[in-house]
């Protein structure tokens, strides 16, 4: 599979997450109570917390020499932190889960930007096409969810998450190790056997 094939492939992964969270998360969350309100401030939480985290993740990153690990854990971390929604048993559970989600989620998608940009620069890989594979995935995910949710109610909504996610963790297994010449120099270590 080709370096663009990989990073298209993510992306179908990240914006099929962004899809269902838009769309279904909302139903599920006022299906165990939350207000408008309420709703409105967990949805706020990644906008907020990329103007402090997104610089620090970032900037972590390329001290460390190696973004795609960086996307790799926080892709499994995402994936985790949404995964505990099915167990959390209180409002102020599900919204620690939240916080975590977004404090993780917030640095994902620059960073892929980041891989993306370096593999068609170095790679002559078409960025375009990667990222429509995003658009797309986040269109069936707002179009065809709901028939899961009308099927299954509330709950569905939150599981189509938690697999849009755990697909998204899986994916980033197989982001490339190398994007371009601008990272020939990375530093392995023994998690990159992992990663």
């Amino acid at each position: 599979m080709k370096d663009g094939q990989r990073i298209a492939l993510f992306y179908a992964a990240i914006f099929l997450i962004i899809g269902c969270y838009m769309a279904y998360l909302p139903v599920w969350l006022k299906s165990r109570g939350f207000g408008e309100g309420d709703i409105t401030l967990i949805f706020a939480l990644p906008l907020l917390m990329r103007m402090v985290f997104t610089p620090l993740i970032s900037f972590f990153a390329d001290r460390l020499g190696n973004t795609r690990r960086m996307v790799f854990w926080l892709a499994h971390g995402t994936a985790l932190s949404l995964f505990s929604l099915a167990g959390a048993p209180s409002h102020e559970m599900i919204f620690a889960c939240l916080v975590v989600y977004a404090l993780l989620w917030t640095s994902v998608v620059p960073l892929t930007e980041t891989i993306a940009v370096a593999s068609a620069r170095h790679s002559g890989g078409d960025y375009g096409r990667m990222r429509m594979w995003g658009s797309l995935t986040f269109i069936l995910a707002v179009a065809f969810g709901g028939f899961a949710v009308d099927i299954w109610g509330p709950a569905a909504g939150l599981w189509l998450v938690i697999v849009s996610s755990v697909l998204m963790a899986a994916a980033a297994h197989l982001l490339p190790r190398k994007t371009g010449a601008s990272q020939a120099t990375e530093r392995n270590t023994p998690e990159d056997e992992i990663a």
